[in-house]
């Protein structure tokens, strides 16, 4: 098709062809000399003929309807607050008008996690980085972080993020999973207790034992730490859940020798699961952290 071309009535006494280009240019043109009328007062605007209408929202039956999707905006007022009565998204819960006002985001970081800015950029520096909040624990606590002391609390650190899926990700579903806050606070605590005589370690069985008993219902659905184990091919299972064994036996002991063996079992596991996967046979209805603490119990 040829390009396209629009009938423009501001010649003589039939229409000459304009392109796009040329009818944007003399619109231009026309918006400016009608507003140089207007400065040199030769010309008064129009007065709008139009009356602002409030955006329709959803209807009551509407929002009994999403009333199973109750979301937050600062962490207490619900979106649809009661049965029959709808709160459209987006609506402030607390002020909305004041430049800054960020009430409609959330709630705020808080405990440790409120020294850093709450962006989504930083959290995955954060979480990629854990070390920075580890120095922090050492700053706070007057401690150098270029020290032994240092070190292990920079090793400390590493297991963090994958603690925190342990710890905070056994629980909850895609509405309830925890924060990156929460998590942060976690992990400042744990090089906090590790750096305390007689301070706390997590407890490696619950650890060990929210891997093996991850587990999706019929539906699919289930917790973060689940989802991210049981779903995937054989190869990503398997490597998830030795991956996960490694930083919860990292992170609780120093026995290397222990640590080593123990992963050594999880590895020829997944050897022995990935070959049934590929025969069709035994463990093929079984995700890796079950087949593997099945095999863990048939001792």
């Amino acid at each position: 098709m040829g390009s396209q071309t629009f009938t423009s009535m501001t010649g003589g006494g039939h229409g000459s062809q304009e392109t796009p280009m040329q009818r944007m240019r003399r619109q231009l043109r026309e918006a400016q000399a009608r507003a140089a009328r207007i400065r040199a007062g030769t010309l008064t605007p129009d007065t709008p003929n139009y009356t602002p209408t409030t955006p329709s929202f959803p209807s009551d039956t509407m929002a009994g309807a999403n009333q199973a999707i109750v979301s937050t905006q600062t962490g207490t007022d619900p979106v649809y607050s009661t049965m029959g009565t709808s709160t459209p998204v987006g609506t402030p819960a607390m002020g909305g008008t004041t430049p800054g006002d960020v009430s409609q985001t959330g709630d705020a970081w808080d405990g440790f996690a409120s020294r850093y800015a709450p962006n989504a950029e930083n959290a995955g520096m954060l979480f990629n980085n854990p070390q920075v909040i580890g120095m922090d624990v050492l700053d706070d606590a007057g401690r150098r972080s270029d020290t032994a002391l240092g070190k292990q609390v920079d090793q400390m650190s590493q297991y963090g993020p994958d603690l925190a899926m342990l710890m905070l990700g056994a629980e909850g579903g895609m509405q309830d999973a925890y924060t990156d806050d929460q998590a942060f606070n976690m992990i400042a605590d744990m090089v906090e207790q590790g750096i305390t005589p007689g301070g706390r370690t997590p407890d490696q069985g619950a650890l060990i034992n929210n891997i093996l008993g991850a587990d999706l219902d019929a539906n699919g659905m289930g917790s973060p730490l689940a989802a991210l184990l049981q779903n995937g091919m054989p190869t990503d299972q398997v490597a998830n859940t030795v991956g996960f064994l490694k930083s919860a036996l990292g992170a609780t002991s120093g026995n290397q020798d222990l640590t080593k063996a123990r992963i050594a079992l999880a590895l020829n596991a997944g050897d022995k699961y990935l070959q049934s996967r590929s025969r069709g046979t035994e463990g093929t209805s079984k995700q890796f952290n079950q087949y593997l603490a099945a095999m863990d119990k048939s001792r």
